[in-house]
């Protein structure tokens, strides 16, 4: 291993560098390391509710569940106070990403709170050879599962060799996990050291492993799960039974949730797993569940810089409700620190003025997203004639010149910080491109006519719809979740001024991923991602991942083209894919960005998704007495807000006396 490649494998971006210069006027500098435990003279402290279990026997003393070399987190402000419990919001039954982003992001490395670079978290360190083909996690020795049993290597192998590259339980590994066509290989060095082995070089891999989908590995407790493995239970045949079910990958799934999908609100239904995060949930989160909290993980294994383990924070409380329920509460004071589901377009102003009465403030944050909003035609469709249609870059032209986004901006709460944008990284970005950004933006109800005209798609004599070429009228629906609708509505109302039969359907998001993932839309409107993040938000510049939902089945091809749902997509987008197989075979920064920039080249010209406008900045609530949480931060997926920022860190004040 090379030496001069260790802890830290991505080199910082100069385009972060550049966003967060205002950090500096707000934050002391982030610091998170690994500290041995000599190095505190005055030894370890922990929370006032585990000290008192220490001294009845409940619990082994907080130098006994820390490891030897435990991760130590440099506060934002201050070092906190121990107590308080953190209430948020969830919108609905599926809002599983609130607990990943709050208390579920503990991967083997993890983006620093900058998000200029991968650091170690649950390994202590990492390094890679000179080909970038083997990575060497080393563990913490001493670290423990959530119910205090050692978290080690084997934990490791039981997901690699039992779950991922076992075929009862995983259909094939996912492309992130693979390069070259050839699954990763992990081998286990000693009880605290593995090495991920790859087939060719790849270079993205630690960021890909930084994401939050990348938890896959340190989510498997073996000493719990093996009881539901065939492997390792001899009497499996008598437990399925017991439990009533077919056979024991079914028993599996029960008891751990979807297996290789972090991303699934089934992961989150058992709260007897054990976890490695700062809190754990005191029951499961299921289709029922109205509200939900997380309880201080005695075994967590970060301290601060005073020794004392984290989190401060005693108890997590979700409230499960709608939209309008969210914005309830968090108008009176209800909602303690979030920004998911907060700031939404239409609440600032009411947030705005009930900040007094309920005891808040904002903090700012950095979109991640390129245009807030976009709206994609499905170019893979199952008819065969609007397929045809909807692939026409012709039509995909008409369709953003029929947008009246000055009008539609002018609606928006906050319109100065909004300006017309197309789905395209932002001009923080190494990556922007002006003409990308900025082509067919003019609202040009006359041009849009035209090129509609051009295509043969004439209004019928009798009524003001266009047709389609096989006689039908011009008709499709676009799929959006009800927080979406007001702003969807007077884009549609421009495209039936075009002669668009177009209608809206409301979905929960559980829906709209279940019609979207089977290819049955006809078109959706969501957030457009790839402004910052442009290696892992890629989707809306070639079809990368399901999430492209102008092509699913062109990605669905590019991940097997034996997929009873894929479709061989176009030469464009088969030279795409051949370039993000190159892009992630390489270790170099520069020839990374170069591939990088020759796929944006292509998306820009075959003009995939529609933008509406792009936001400088968003906004997140919190009170007034619930500190440490930085007043300038990305939001992401990615990078999964607000969970770099280190949220076992944050701590709450007494509430202020009347």
């Amino acid at each position: 291993m090379n030496s001069c490649r260790n802890q830290h494998m991505i080199p910082r971006e100069p385009w972060m560098t550049q966003c967060f210069r205002l950090v500096a006027l707000f934050l002391p500098l982030f610091c998170v390391f690994s500290l041995h435990t000599q190095c505190l003279a005055a030894g370890f402290d922990e929370a006032p509710a585990l000290a008192a279990q220490v001294r009845a026997g409940n619990l082994p003393p907080v130098h006994e569940r820390l490891p030897g070399m435990p991760l130590l987190v440099r506060a934002v402000e201050r070092p906190g106070r121990y107590g308080g419990m953190w209430r948020m919001g969830m919108r609905g039954n599926r809002d599983h990403a609130l607990i990943i982003r709050t208390m579920g992001y503990e991967n083997l490395v993890r983006w620093d709170p900058l998000w200029t670079r991968v650091v170690p978290n649950v390994a202590a360190s990492v390094s890679a050879d000179e080909s970038y083909m083997r990575y060497r996690f080393r563990l913490r020795q001493g670290m423990r599962w959530s119910d205090g049993e050692p978290f080690t290597a084997d934990d490791l192998l039981f997901w690699y060799e039992d779950v991922l590259m076992n075929p009862e339980l995983t259909d094939a590994p996912p492309e992130w996990l693979t390069a070259g066509g050839e699954p990763v290989r992990v081998e286990k060095v000693d009880a605290h050291t593995v090495d991920f082995v790859f087939a060719k070089p790849y270079g993205l891999f630690l960021r890909r492993l930084a994401h939050p989908l990348g938890s896959e590995p340190t989510s498997y407790p073996r000493h719990y799960l093996s009881r539901f493995h065939k492997r390792y239970n001899p009497d499996i045949e008598a437990l399925c039974r017991e439990e009533g079910v077919e056979d024991w990958a079914e028993l599996f799934t029960k008891q751990f949730g979807a297996v290789g999908n972090y991303d699934d609100p089934s992961r989150f239904r058992n709260p007897e797993l054990p976890t490695l995060h700062p809190w754990v949930l005191d029951a499961g989160y299921t289709e029922t569940t109205t509200e939900l909290t997380a309880s201080r993980n005695p075994y967590y294994w970060k301290v601060d810089i005073q020794g004392r383990q984290l989190p401060y924070i005693d108890l997590l409380h979700y409230t499960v409700t709608d939209q309008a329920g969210l914005e309830r509460m968090a108008a009176a004071g209800n909602i303690d620190m979030q920004n998911r589901h907060i700031a939404e377009e239409g609440n600032r102003q009411l947030l705005e003025e009930h900040m007094e009465e309920g005891g808040y403030s904002f903090f700012q944050t950095l979109p991640s997203r390129s245009s807030t909003y976009t709206v994609c035609v499905n170019m893979t469709h199952r008819d065969p004639v609007l397929r045809s249609v909807f692939q026409a870059l012709d039509f995909r032209r008409a369709l953003s010149h029929g947008i009246d986004r000055k009008g539609l901006i002018a609606r928006q709460q906050q319109p100065e910080t909004l300006r017309p944008y197309q789905v395209a990284p932002r001009p923080e970005s190494p990556f922007y491109r002006e003409r990308m950004a900025t082509q067919y933006l003019e609202y040009d109800p006359e041009l849009a006519g035209s090129l509609l005209d051009g295509m043969g798609l004439r209004r019928d004599a009798h009524s003001s719809i266009r047709m389609l070429p096989d006689g039908r009228p011009l008709a499709f629906t676009v799929l959006s979740q009800p927080a979406y609708s007001f702003i969807l509505n007077p884009i549609l109302e421009d495209w039936r001024a075009l002669g668009l039969d177009v209608s809206i359907q409301e979905v929960d998001r559980a829906e709209e991923y279940a019609i979207k993932d089977a290819n049955k839309h006809d078109a959706l409107f969501v957030g457009g991602e790839g402004g910052l993040d442009v290696y892992l938000e890629s989707q809306f510049y070639l079809p990368s991942n399901l999430e492209a939902i102008y092509g699913v089945a062109w990605a669905l091809w590019g991940a097997n083209p034996d997929h009873p749902l894929a479709m061989r997509p176009p030469e464009a987008v088969r030279v795409q894919l051949a370039l993000l197989d190159s892009l992630k075979s390489t270790g170099d920064p520069e020839e990374q960005r170069d591939v990088m920039d020759r796929i944006l080249s292509i998306a820009e010209e075959q003009f995939y998704a529609i933008g509406l406008f792009m936001r400088d900045k968003g906004y997140g609530l919190v009170r007034n007495n619930f500190r440490n949480v930085p007043k300038l931060m990305p939001y992401g997926w990615s990078y999964p807000t607000p969970a770099p920022t280190n949220p076992s860190q944050y701590y709450m004040l007494p509430p202020a006396k009347n």
